[in-house]
């Protein structure tokens, strides 16, 4: 919704902006597959969603996975990660908030890949020992 908004609003805003030249048109282009990516996302997701909420094991199967979800990046945002205010190249400053959600989001990919790869062992080498 917001960026079908931003597609409608965008080209109303006047040439004189501090913008470069050419952005307003880079912008539009750049938040057109935004739009509909969004718009599918939310067609097929709605889809989605009323199967799960009228099916109870469906429910509890979507919570327990999001819940898992949220403890993991729980963990690696307040038990793994550190922040330091960091000088950026453009001598902007990084601050320190800014640094331990950068760490967090590093810690939460690496972890996502282990589970993953993990259970698809885990799975392989039971479904060969199970035959």
């Amino acid at each position: 919704l917001v960026s079908a908004m931003t597609l409608i609003i965008l080209p109303c805003f006047p040439y004189s902006s501090p913008l470069p030249v050419g952005t307003d048109t880079t912008l539009t282009v750049a938040v057109f597959p935004l739009t509909l990516s969004s718009l599918l996302l939310f067609f097929f997701s709605s889809l989605l969603l009323k199967n799960t909420f009228s099916n109870k094991h469906t429910l509890k199967s979507t919570l327990t996975s999001l819940g898992a979800f949220v403890l993991v990046a729980l963990i690696c945002y307040f038990g793994l990660a550190s922040g330091v205010e960091t000088p950026l190249r453009d001598g902007d400053l990084l601050s320190e908030g800014g640094s331990r959600l950068v760490g967090a989001g590093l810690y939460m990919f690496y972890a996502l890949v282990f589970i993953a790869i993990g259970s698809i062992v885990f799975n392989g080498v039971k479904k060969t020992f199970s035959k």
